[in-house]
């Protein structure tokens, strides 16, 4: 949970930053410092030939605490950060055609979740639809449409293949 506030504190200030430095161009010179600070401190998950923003880890065994970086990458994307674009667009499954978007792209070359949990939550759809605002990427967004149509949920909403009773 810290890691998510940490986060999102980061990303408010930058965004705020941002705007101060429009209104005060004075304010450009903490802004260049800001986000110099924060790239030296950007925990990144190497995966294959695939290099996205995640939270950092101390355990060993999990090379990346990248669960829910599909809805960070998201955010990151729409404040304006390409690499949470790519990182969005790394985590859906290209090869089936089908549209399927996971947790992070180190999780979709595993092809599951290797915490346990599922593969893809309602929060990551959350970080897709930033995306998706962002860019303007209606081919995904017609993939994963699509592919969404295809899950039986007795007319719940699902965003991946696992059942939790």
């Amino acid at each position: 949970m810290c890691s998510f506030v940490r986060v999102l504190v980061t990303i408010t200030s930058i965004l705020v930053t941002f705007e101060l430095a429009r209104a005060n161009p004075s304010q450009h010179e903490m802004l260049v410092e800001r986000m110099a600070f924060w790239e030296s401190k950007a925990a990144l998950c190497k995966a294959g030939a695939f290099n996205f923003p995640t939270k950092s880890t101390t355990d060993p065994a999990q090379p990346c605490d990248d669960g829910d970086m599909t809805m960070f990458n998201g955010l990151f994307c729409f404040a304006g950060d390409e690499r949470g674009c790519q990182g969005v667009v790394d985590a859906q499954d290209p090869d089936t055609g089908q549209g399927q978007w996971f947790r992070s792209p180190r999780i979709r070359l595993l092809g599951h979740n290797d915490c346990g949990n599922a593969s893809f939550s309602p929060d990551m759809a959350l970080g897709v639809q930033l995306y998706l605002v962002k860019t303007g990427d209606a081919e995904r967004a017609m993939k994963w449409a699509k592919w969404l149509d295809s899950l039986s949920g007795w007319g719940l909403a699902w965003f991946c293949t696992e059942q939790w009773g």
